[in-house]
């Protein structure tokens, strides 16, 4: 029970074995090679499939990496699927395969350099429930049994309950475990397990010391095993019936899985616990050893069998797999004789495979394979065709014929079976009746004839349905006929709708309805047969001629299906009838020979038709005959010995004689005739003349009698005289000189009639010698026989045909430059896109199609020129002769006159797709944009620019103009080298261009009035929105030009809700407006605007203006229900604190608390009524208020009432402690007052300002280098730092740490703290050099003063890591920071405010690395720690929103950086914090602005961050620098490149002087620099 390492199984592993492979592994992850490793053990995955399934797959490789780096991620599943991996987060409903999963043992990101047994603990889940189950049982259940501390107060008979229900339990699923996989495993009882000690033998030998209980244990599992092992040896006797068609595929795995088992079973005998258990029974003399040997030898046999068997049927594997690969009928049988051949050897020399039953039940397996595959192939059930019966019947008798080879095959092989026996082996002979081999296929081939019969029947009498019957009877014979293709196509219809498998056994409905079938076919032949003798009958009663065409006639109607028995039956009725009507035929054929002959004795003169005539009269008579016997000898009628048919045969054959005598009289009269005629003396000229033309001398008589020869020739049987013969021989001479004389003289015709001016010097000299000839032709030659005039004829011929060619080969090429020019009125060189569903004139490829059309003209000319060149070599003409120069001055004119049509049509095609009369679509489009705060045209209207459509139109018609220019002038002595000077000169082309300019110009004209229609709405871009609702909130209206220079005066209206109410109003009706206009404009019928880009954009600026209120509206309800919530949530808070008698600070915190609430009472009981009237009017505007702010506005008043009367109690509460404090301060002023008069009395006494003191400094007073003197020196620096004016910080750390030098030692800890103090000051000026200076000698004191994991030397490491931030390495500021990072988790507990500061540091760096995810997840952090150790409105989390706002801006989330800038603002603009602070806080938000392209906006917080930066740091300091150039990026953005430059200058300055040169800063700088120096 050896498995392979897919069927491993167990329900959890330990990871602690597992050793990962670094060999062939290409992993640089740690982790990963730890998952593929493991993998590799269960699934055998290596290294290349895993990096295909999960590294190359980003989905799989996002989820393990998220199950690495992410606490919320702690599990993963991975299962095999397809051979390729997969992987879930979650357990599936159903498990299809097994699973490994992964499991975090604490919810913390996998690290690296940890042993990841540690931190990984890995399960693996089976689909099957029975292995579940044995896995469960194994590694748990037994697991637990065997702890003693578990088990030690179990009562004894609980616990052996529980092992031998466990124990049973166990065996019982072994056993079902080896079913399911088709194996026997012998059950191995767990109360066994003591044969597996080493000492049990020997003492039970030795001693002779036996446990009854224990033997009889193992005599009752030896009967179990006989049992199992009984049921696999017998299981041989049937072979498996699950199937209605068993294929051999069962029988020869049936032998191989039994060899197999049998194998296993011998494995597990032989396996040294049943080893030891049968020395147990021998020792023991139980008698039941005796049984394992029998039960072991049974096997041993059984083996034996199964493997010869198995064996020999292995070798009809590829025959099995040839034939179930076979795609047509045909092929099958080619491999019959060699499974036969290997049934016979397999037979003849297995020793154990001789059992004549099971082997009867194989080759009824082969016979069904068979059986199957043929019928799989032909699909019988789809042969059911309603036309082409062909191809069916064909495929069903190739599947007869493959069915008859394969019993053929069979009985060969079993005649011949002798052979395959060795002489040592009797012969075991194939005594098999074959009925119980082939029962089945032979039903299936009486199924197959079935089939075809039907198909044959319903083939032959498909004739029916074209059958028109007629006579007097003619309906109702018609509706009997189509009674019987009625009842065929029904009856045939129910076989197509059979969908049972018409060729199984057991599919009865088939053979019923194929009996059904011939009941109807029956029938409808006597119905046929009862038409014909409706026809036959009067034939017979009136035995006329006439009929016999009809009764032919109806023969070939009903054709083959005459053949059928009940219809031949009726033929044969009517023969005697038949043949008396063939006899009186014959008798009217003599009759009218007769008739005929007696006129054909008269002589005639020589009269060819005369003669064809009586020839064609007896070929009709002969026919005739024919006609009336033929059909006789196809039709199937017992006639031959019939005496009728005998006279008829006899008569016919006595009229062809007849015929034949006649025909060969008439011949030898007409020969006779022609001897004496003379038609062979021809002695005239070859040609005649008649007006300017030549015409062919040829006699009527002349040809008439070649006509009487040619015809003659044709007669069969004609004997001729030796003088018509020798006229015959030179009839194709005559016949060629017709043809020669007859082309000559049309030739002539042709170049006479075609023939121009232009044309005629140039082949005078040719056709004059021509014309010489034809004079002789006239005068001198003639056709007598005796004179040859062939080679006249031929020269003569040759001249002229090759002149002729020549000639008119000049005048197609004439045609051809034609045809290449008006190649180019096919299509203008700027048409509409007709292709498109909305077709413009195409302009946006216009240099395309420009330059594609020039290359054809081009082209063309090259093409024009070696025309013209062959012309002057075909009319033999000389290049420098005038005659040929006016021949090319008439081309050249062709050519003029085709690009005046050129150009004309392109110039009209303009001119008729931009006449409003006649064109209705428009030709150009142009689109109205809003380009940074101007309204333009794309292209341009503009009269003059360049690149507007007057520009564009102008160039298309100089194109078209330019096209003359492409071809090269053909005269070239005219001194010009193209053409289009002449065409541009041209009044007519010059009127279309002017015209065509004119109507752009008024439409353009048109179009540009519209445009400023569509300015009116210019403030909608042009006014300033924030400034806009700044006078609307402050005066509830927009201020006038000179009211803004006043406005101080202006006395501030706030607006009221109806005014806000106006305002949407207002401007909604403007949205309604731009909303209802078109998509474009048509102007004068084909100048189209295309409005939709000015239509959006100002829809957009409307619903900016819209949402201007509206945001308003809901940020006035959000802001005050989220501060009243704050405040609630801030006074419960307070309002629930102790003070005691003796704290000061908390009486006065409660007091200032209290006068808050007072403050704001009056306010906020008004609050709820006025929100409300808001939301309801957001919600008039569909504005989906969020639930939270109505869960506010029910929650928040009752709790403003709790705070109200916490606050009454609180009042109460301290009344008595505030009389108190007033009694206390009182007593304290008391004191002071004592204390200033002693102060006053010793400052007069000693006059310690008096310029002769020589004690200036009294015994009591502080001296300059006291140590207390630091700490207030360094307090009041601290403070300095905090406010900004780092210069004042400087100053006072300084005088700290000059008295801190002289009172403590070198390596004193508050040494290096004054240091790091120094440091942070310089840090913040931007002086990264010095203060890294200071940084390493604190570093250096803490180090050796204190512990390695003290806090304040993690301190130092954020420092560092601080500066390097700032002057650009990345790298270094990582690396020190995460060493701060390890000391701060061993320091202090997840949580402590400093790991705070240290993930901020981590967000800073990865922000700048631009690893913008893990930079939020830092600050996300940071922002958790600090939300639950510091108040809600501490300055240090809007330090944090404010950097997670700028990280989801860096990532284009802008509505989430606006989020998170608003809870900055909120809390740095209402809260005392550093200045610097909220400038960092502008500068993000203006960026985002900027990004946004809100300009205005983005340069109202960039001014105010730079303003409060440039009071509160050096004028150098890189943080300027940033502002800097973040202004001059924005007027890059707006074109203003003056103040780019400007301000990107001042930034590089700075830049230049605080940072290193290759600091990523200063190279954007340089970027950006760049970029304004190309635009200005």
């Amino acid at each position: 029970m050896n498995e392979n390492v897919n069927e491993r199984s167990s329900i959890s592993s330990d990871i602690g074995e597992i050793e990962i492979v670094n060999d062939d592994m290409e992993l640089e992850d740690q982790r990963f090679r730890f998952i593929v490793t493991y993998l590799n053990i269960v699934y055998g995955t290596t290294p290349i499939a895993f990096k295909k399934a999960i590294i190359n797959n980003e989905i799989n490789r996002k989820l393990i990496e998220s199950f690495f780096d992410k606490t919320d991620r702690n599990i993963i599943l991975i299962f095999e699927n397809s051979d390729s991996l997969n992987i879930l987060t979650e357990f599936p409903i159903q498990l299809k395969s097994k699973i490994i999963c992964f499991v975090k043992r604490n919810e913390s990101i996998i690290e690296k350099d940890i042993p990841l047994k540690k931190q990984i603990a890995i399960a693996e889940f089976t689909s099957s429930s029975i292995t579940q189950l044995s896995l469960f049982i194994s590694e748990i259940l037994w697991p637990i049994l065997q702890r003693k501390k578990i088990i030690s107060d179990w009562p004894d008979i609980v616990l052996r309950s529980c092992i031998d229900n466990i124990s049973e339990l166990t065996n019982l699923l072994t056993i079902i475990n080896g079913i399911l996989r088709g194996q026997t495993i012998l059950s191995i009882p767990h109360e066994i397990e003591f044969l597996s000690k080493s000492d049990y033998l020997h003492v039970l030998s030795h001693n002779k010391t036996f446990d009854g209980r224990k033997i009889r244990l193992l005599e009752n599992l030896i009967m179990t095993w006989k049992n199992q092992i009984q049921t696999a040896i017998n299981y041989d006797h049937d072979p498996p019936k699950n199937k209605s068609y068993i294929l051999p595929n069962i029988e020869i795995e049936f032998w191989t899985n039994r060899a197999e088992n049998l194998q296993g079973i011998k494995t597990q005998m032989h396996s040294p616990l049943v080893r030891r258990l049968a020395e147990v029974l021998e020792i023991s003399s139980s008698n039941y050893f005796s049984r394992f040997r029998t039960i072991f030898r049974d096997v041993i046999q059984a083996l034996a069998e199964a493997q010869n068997i198995a064996l020999y049927l292995k070798t009809l594997v590829p025959i099995l797999e040839l034939i179930e690969k076979v795609q047509d009928i045909k092929t099958i049988s080619l491999y019959f004789d060699q499974l036969f051949h290997t049934l016979a050897l397999v037979w003849a020399n297995s020793v154990y495979y001789t059992n004549i039953g099971r082997f009867i039940g194989f080759l009824q397996q082969w016979t069904n394979l068979v059986v199957l595959k043929i019928r799989d192939l032909l699909q019988p059930n789809d042969l059911f065709v309603d036309t082409d019966f062909d191809e069916p019947i064909q495929l069903i008798n190739l599947a007869l014929e493959t069915c008859f080879l394969y019993k053929k095959s069979y009985q060969r092989r079993k005649e011949l079976l002798p052979t395959y026996f060795n002489e040592n082996r009797q012969i075991l002979y194939w005594e098999i009746p074959e009925s119980k081999i082939f029962e089945r296929f032979d039903h299936f081939v009486d199924r197959l004839k079935m089939l075809k019969d039907i198909l044959l029947t319903v083939q032959e009498c498909s004739i029916y349905e074209s059958i028109e019957l007629g006579g007097i009877d003619a309906d109702e014979l018609q509706n009997i006929l189509q009674k019987v293709i009625g009842d065929l196509k029904s009856t045939y219809a129910i076989f197509r709708g059979l969908s049972n498998d018409i060729t199984n056994e057991l599919n009865i409905d088939f053979p019923n309805t194929y009996k059904t079938f011939r009941k109807i076919i029956f029938i409808g032949d006597e119905r046929i047969a009862n038409i014909l003798h409706r026809f036959l009958q009067p034939c017979s009663n009136h035995i006329k001629t006439t009929n016999i065409d009809n009764i032919y006639r109806l023969f070939r109607i009903f054709g083959s299906t005459l053949q059928r028995n009940r219809l031949r039956q009726v033929i044969n009725e009517y023969t005697n009838t038949f043949l008396h009507i063939i006899e009186n035929a014959l008798n009217e054929d003599q009759l009218l020979f007769d008739e005929y002959i007696k006129d054909s004795n008269s002589i005639w003169l020589l009269s060819m038709p005369k003669l064809i005539s009586h020839y064609r009269w007896i070929e009709q008579l002969r026919q005739r005959i024919y006609n009336q016997i033929e059909p006789l000898k196809i039709i199937d009628i017992n006639i031959k010995d019939n005496d009728i048919y005998k006279r008829i045969v006899e008569q016919e054959k006595n009229i062809q004689i007849k015929l034949d005598n006649f025909i060969e009289n008439i011949n030898q009269q007409w020969i006779n005739l022609f001897q004496k005629e003379n038609l062979l003396h021809l002695n005239e000229p070859l040609l005649r003349k008649e007006n300017e033309y030549y015409i062919v001398n040829i006699k009527s008589e002349l040809a008439t009698a070649l006509h009487e020869v040619m015809r003659l020739y044709q007669i069969p049987n004609l004997i001729l005289s030796p003088e018509i013969e020798e006229f015959y021989q030179q009839i194709d001479r005559f016949q060629q000189q017709f043809i020669d004389l007859d082309y000559i003289t049309k030739s002539y015709r042709h170049i006479y009639d075609n023939v121009l001016i232009i044309e005629y010097p140039l082949i005078r000299e040719e056709l004059t010698i021509i014309e010489n000839d034809l004079e002789k032709a006239s005068t001198v030659v003639t056709f007598d026989i005796d004179i040859d005039s062939i080679d006249f004829i031929r020269r003569l011929r040759t001249t002229i045909s090759d002149f002729e060619a020549r000639f008119f080969k000049s005048k197609s090429n004439l045609d051809d430059m034609q045809k290449i020019l008006k190649y180019f009125l096919k299509t203008a060189l700027f048409s509409r896109g007709e292709t498109r569903q909305d077709p413009l004139l195409i302009v946006y490829e216009k240099e395309d199609r420009v330059l594609k059309r020039n290359n054809e003209l081009r082209d063309a000319g090259l093409r024009l020129q070696d025309i013209l060149k062959q012309n002057k070599w075909l009319l033999k003409a000389d290049a420098d002769s005038d005659i040929w120069k006016a021949y090319v001055d008439y081309v050249d004119e062709i050519v003029i006159e085709s690009l005046y049509e050129i150009i004309e049509y392109n110039l009209n095609y303009l001119l008729e797709e931009s006449d409003p009369t006649l064109n209705k679509r428009p030709l150009f489009e142009v689109q109205l944009i809003l380009d940074d705060l101007d309204l333009r045209f794309n292209p341009t209207l503009e009269f003059g620019s360049a690149n507007g459509l007057y520009d564009i139109v102008d160039t298309l018609i100089g194109n078209i103009f330019r096209q003359a220019a492409m071809l090269p002038r053909l005269a070239e002595h005219s001194g010009q080298k193209h053409y289009q000077n002449d065409l541009e000169e041209m009044k007519e082309l010059n009127d279309c261009r002017l015209k065509i300019m004119e109507r752009l110009r008024d439409t353009m004209k048109e179009a540009n009035d519209w445009k400023e229609e569509v300015e009116d709405y210019s403030y909608l871009w042009l006014v300033d929105r924030k400034e806009h609702m700044r006078q609307f909130i402050l005066y509830g209206r927009l201020l006038e030009d000179y009211e803004l220079e006043n406005r101080e005066h202006i006395k501030e209206t706030p607006p009221s809700l109806i005014q806000f109410q106006n305002q949407i109003d207002l401007f909604q009706s403007i949205y309604n407006n731009i909303d209802s206009w078109d998509q474009t404009f048509l102007f004068n019928s084909w100048l189209r605007v295309d409005a939709r880009p000015i239509k959006r954009q100002l829809l957009t600026l409307v619903n900016k203006w819209i949402n201007l209120y509206k945001n308003y509206l809901i940020d006035h309800v959000t802001v005050s229900l989220n501060e009243l919530e704050l405040f609630i949530k801030y006074a419960t808070d307070m309002l629930q604190r102790q003070v005691k008698s003796n704290d000061l600070k908390g009486l006065i915190e409660t007091m200032t608390f209290l006068s808050q609430v007072r403050s704001r009472q009056e306010y906020t009981d008004d609050m709820a009524e006025p929100i409300k009237d808001i939301i309801e009017l957001l919600k008039s505007y569909a504005y989906e208020v969020p639930q939270t702010i109505y869960a506010m506005l029910d929650e928040l008043p009752e709790k403003w009432i709790i705070i109200k009367k916490m606050s009454i109690k609180m009042k109460q509460y301290i009344a008595p402690l505030q009389a108190n404090q007033i009694i206390n301060i009182r007593n304290q002023i008391i004191d002071m007052e004592k204390k200033q008069q002693e102060l006053r009395e010793r400052f007069l006494r000693d006059a310690p300002f008096k310029y002769d003191t020589k004690e200036p400094y009294v015994e009591k007073a502080l001296s300059p280098d006291n140590p207390s003197l630091a700490a207030s020196y360094a307090g009041i620096g601290y403070v300095y730092n905090n406010m900004g004016d780092y210069s004042k910080a400087l100053e006072f750390y300084e005088k700290a740490h000059k008295i801190l030098e002289k009172d403590l030692p070198l390596n004193h800890p508050n040494l290096a703290t004054s240091y790091s103090n120094i440091g942070s000051v310089y840090d913040d000026m931007g002086d990264y050099s010095k203060a890294l200076e200071f940084f390493e000698k604190a570093h250096k004191i803490y180090e050796k003063a204190l512990s390695p994991n003290h806090p304040s030397l993690a301190h130092s490491y954020l420092n560092f890591a601080a500066c390097y931030e700032k002057i650009g390495d990345y790298a270094a500021a990582l690396k020190i920071l995460q060493s701060g990072l390890q000391i701060q988790q061993k320091a202090f507990q997840e949580g402590n405010p400093d790991l705070a500061s240290t993930y901020g540091w981590f967000g800073r760096i990865y922000r700048s690395m631009k690893d913008y995810p893990k930079a939020l997840d830092s600050f996300n952090k940071s922002l958790a720690i600090r939300q639950q150790t510091l108040p809600e409105t501490h300055p240090y989390q809007a330090l944090t929103y404010s950097s997670i706002g700028d990280v989801h801006r860096l990532m284009g989330n802008y509505e989430k950086a606006f989020e998170f800038h608003r809870k900055a603002l909120n809390i740095q603009e209402n809260v005392q914090c550093n200045p610097l602070q909220c400038a960092m806080t502008y500068t993000y938000l203006g960026e985002t602005y900027r990004e946004m392209k809100d300009y205005s906006t983005a340069l109202t917080y960039f001014q105010k961050g730079l303003e409060i930066r440039q009071k509160k740091l050096p004028k150098n300091h890189p943080d300027l620098a940033v502002v800097f150039h973040n202004i001059a990026k924005l007027y890059l953005s707006t074109r203003r490149y003056n103040m780019a430059m400007k301000n990107v200058q001042q930034a590089i300055e700075i830049a230049q002087e605080k940072l290193p040169s290759n600091h990523p800063h200063l190279l954007e700088y340089k970027e950006t620099f760049e970029d304004i120096r190309k635009k200005m």
